[in-house]
C-alpha cells in the first residue's frame, strides 16, 4: 500500500510516450501489466465501460470466464493502491474523477502554470505516440485519435509561442508536428512563420523546398505562407 495515494488530486496518468502513473511526484513502478492495461483502457473510455466489454477487449484470446477472472485480479491489484483509482457502478467501470490523464487534459497545447515532474505536453514523447511498446488491437483507433490531438496541440503551442515572441519554442513545436506528419500543410506553414519571425529566411526557404519536393510541386513564394 502506498500511503501517499490518499490524495488523488496529485495523481497523474501518462499514456503518450509510454505508461506512467505518478502520485505526489513519485512514479508508481509496482503495478502489474494487466493493471496498467486496465487503467489505460479506462482512461481512453471517459464515460466508462461494461465489465464484460473491458474483459473481452483486454483479454481477447481468453475464455469469457478466464477474462473475467483476469479483470477481477487487475481490479484487486489497483484497489490495493487506492480505492479511488477505479470507480465501479453496477456493471460499469470508469477511471476516478480526480485522476489527471494526459490524453484528456494535457493536449491543449498550453501547459502554462503546470508544476509537475512531467509537463502535460512533451514534444519528444508525442513523436513516439500512444503507448508505443504495447501491441493491443484495441489501441489502433485510439493511436490515430491521439496522433491528431497531438498535432493540434503542437500547432496550438507553436501559435501561442509566436504570439508572445518565443520563436524557439514555436520552431520546436512546429518541427515536431512536421516530423509526425511531413505532408501537413498547417504545420509547415507554422515552421516557416517561426523561422521568419526569427529572421531566418534561409531556414524558412529550405523548409518550403523540402515540402515542395515531398509534394512534387513548385516551391511556393514566401510571401504566400505568412
Amino acid at each position: 500500500m502506498l500511503p501517499a495515494m490518499a490524495a488523488l488530486s496529485s495523481t497523474r496518468l501518462f499514456l503518450v510516450g509510454g505508461f506512467e502513473l505518478w502520485v505526489d511526484d513519485c512514479l508508481v513502478a509496482a503495478l502489474q501489466p494487466a493493471s496498467q492495461r486496465l487503467l489505460a483502457f479506462l482512461a481512453l473510455s471517459p464515460r466508462g465501460v461494461e465489465r464484460t466489454f473491458a474483459a473481452a477487449q483486454l483479454w481477447p484470446d481468453s475464455s469469457d470466464a478466464h477474462a473475467r477472472a483476469n479483470l477481477r485480479s487487475a481490479l484487486w491489484r489497483i484497489r490495493r493502491l487506492h480505492e479511488g483509482l477505479v470507480v465501479a457502478a453496477g456493471s460499469r467501470l470508469r477511471l476516478g474523477d480526480s485522476v489527471w490523464v494526459d490524453v484528456r487534459d494535457g493536449m491543449a497545447g498550453d501547459d502554462a502554470g503546470v508544476d509537475d515532474v512531467r509537463q502535460p505536453l512533451q514534444f519528444g514523447s508525442l513523436l513516439t505516440g500512444l503507448l508505443p511498446d504495447w501491441y493491443d488491437e484495441w489501441l489502433c483507433i485510439e493511436r490515430e485519435r491521439v496522433r491528431q490531438l497531438s498535432l493540434a496541440a503542437l500547432e496550438g503551442r507553436a501559435r501561442q509561442a509566436l504570439s508572445v515572441g518565443d520563436t524557439a519554442t514555436a520552431v520546436h513545436a512546429a518541427l515536431t508536428a512536421v516530423a509526425m506528419d511531413p505532408l501537413r500543410d498547417s504545420a509547415v506553414r507554422l515552421v516557416v512563420q517561426a523561422h521568419r519571425a526569427e529572421g531566418n529566411e534561409h531556414d524558412a526557404r529550405r523548409m518550403l523546398e523540402e515540402y515542395a519536393d515531398r509534394m512534387g510541386e513548385p516551391v511556393p513564394a514566401l510571401t504566400g505562407v505568412a
